[in-house]
């Protein structure tokens, strides 16, 4: 949903039939146009929060909800705390917590979480490590145990976090990433966690696993054809 067609922002949302090959179908619209806003969901509903624009603030406290089964314009859900750019998120069954990365004029390092079968501002989670949130990459495990946070900004850097879902507190450290990089690509099932590709300054292609459900290090997996940094990344279980 959502992004960025010259010379402005757009409100749309397009949907595609995995089990089918075809082009995006349209969905609906969001509430407001805008661009990075980041998305998460259950089963049942997909919410977008935040986002930038150029007015009336560079940055938006949105958050609006649809529900998955029903082609429709997307409806308000409640606030973010603040007008901050977001860095990103995971999602359980239940919950999806997700990051406020940068709050002018600071980076911070503050989690929140929404609870998906309802609507309603936002709750604080807990911590990041650091405040360096800024353009990270996030994936959650398919058995909604844990949510992983890996990179970011400023300067970038090769930290990973982790959380458990189902409750709140600070996020602990799982870990490093092989290359310190911001603006990459997270995907995921029950077992691994792969964090792809960024920019260190310089689009990388470095493609890095960790097992979800133990802490350490990651490992090289291998690498892009090419580069890439900026994009989205998906997964089967």
């Amino acid at each position: 949903a959502d992004g960025y067609i010259a010379p402005a922002s757009t409100n749309i949302i397009e949907y595609l039939t995995i089990a089918t090959t075809s082009n995006g179908t349209d969905y609906g619209d969001l509430t407001v146009a805008r661009r990075r806003a980041l998305g998460m969901s259950n089963t049942t509903r997909g919410v977008w929060v935040g986002g930038s624009d150029t007015s009336p603030t560079p940055y938006l406290n949105t958050q609006d909800y649809n529900t998955i089964a029903t082609l429709s314009n997307a409806t308000d859900f409640g606030d973010a705390s603040a007008e901050a750019s977001t860095g990103n998120g995971v999602s359980s069954s239940t919950r999806g917590v997700y990051s406020i990365a940068y709050e002018a004029p600071a980076y911070v390092n503050t989690l929140e979480y929404i609870t998906f079968a309802t609507t309603g501002s936002t709750t604080n989670f807990g911590d990041l490590n650091n405040a360096k949130g800024y353009h990270m990459c996030g994936c959650s495990s398919s058995d909604s145990t844990r949510g992983l946070f890996a990179g970011g900004y400023s300067p970038a850097h090769n930290i990973i976090d982790y959380i458990t879902m189902a409750s709140t507190g600070n996020a602990t450290d799982f870990g490093d990433l092989t290359v310190a990089r911001r603006s990459g690509m997270a995907t995921g099932n029950s077992i691994d966690a792969i964090f792809v590709g960024g920019y260190i300054p310089g689009v990388n292609g470095t493609v890095d696993k960790v097992i979800i459900q133990t802490t350490g290090d990651a490992v090289n997996w291998g690498d892009l054809s090419g580069t890439a940094f900026h994009e989205g990344a998906c997964s089967s279980d």
